[in-house]
């Protein structure tokens, strides 16, 4: 039986301040067991999508653009699918800037802007958790979010390089399905430069493994971490189920 239903495996950030989803209008997503069976499904659907492309190096998901299928045309695609469900837009919502507090981190009853003096002990134990550990350069962790400045002084010095890859000769040198992914990679845009040009994401890579040693800003939870940015939301903090399931896929193939 094809299930219909959302896919929830998301690697959003987790600190994100809201998230909404909304399906995209004709668009849908596939999943199927082997890769092989694709061929047969396409046949299935020879004159009735108007797009169709498989996602991921898995190759076990696909998109494609269906405006109104059919009860029949389902039927026929049960034998092959593995599950099929719409394909969601998720958009990011700002909320009062005053988050990026740190009192999340270890809240002694501070006072937090216009808010008022927090409660002393509601946050992450943080300070608790780096008696046992401050993190790892070996500790790995990709953030699907809208990328994130690599050049910022709170940032650069946690990112995950993959040094593997040969900076910008144009070749896949670790074979891995991405050329140049020095850094992280783009799939809003298809592109080895995952930059941030909302933010939102920025945002999330400081909670996780903002620098300690530099005496400025705040300080993430993880004193070293290997952050690899992972672009799957754009400018406007939107991205949809098609880029995240890629975006998993390649936080997979990096050891995240």
């Amino acid at each position: 039986m094809v299930r219909i239903g959302a896919l929830w495996a998301l690697g959003l950030c987790l600190f994100t301040q809201s998230l909404i989803a909304k399906e995209k209008a004709g668009e849908w997503i596939l999943t199927i067991d082997t890769p092989r069976n694709w061929e047969r499904v396409a046949q299935s659907l020879r004159g009735q999508a108007k797009f169709f492309k498989v996602l991921g190096v898995s190759q076990r998901y696909a998109l494609l653009f269906l405006p109104h299928p059919s009860p029949f045309l389902i039927k026929r695609l049960r034998k092959w699918l593995k599950a099929m469900q719409p394909n969601y837009v998720y958009s990011t919502l700002e909320s009062d800037p005053d988050w990026v507090k740190s009192w999340g981190l270890s809240n002694h009853g501070q006072e937090i802007s216009d808010w008022g003096n927090g409660f002393y002990g509601i946050d992450i134990q943080a300070e608790g958790a780096w008696k046992v550990s401050t993190g790892s350069k070996n500790i790995r962790v990709a953030l699907l979010d809208s990328g994130w400045d690599r050049t910022h002084e709170d940032l650069k010095n946690n990112l995950g390089v993959n040094t593997k890859e040969i900076p910008g000769n144009g070749v896949d040198d670790d074979a891995n399905g991405w050329v140049d992914d020095t850094w992280g990679w783009n799939f809003v845009e298809g592109s080895n430069n995952p930059t941030d040009d909302n933010g939102h994401g920025s945002f999330c890579a400081g909670i996780i493994g903002a620098d300690w040693e530099n005496k400025k800003g705040t300080k993430g939870i993880n004193r070293s971490v290997s952050l690899i940015p992972v672009k799957t939301l754009d400018f406007l903090g939107q991205g949809s189920t098609a880029t995240a399931i890629e975006g998993i896929e390649y936080a997979i193939a990096r050891g995240a």
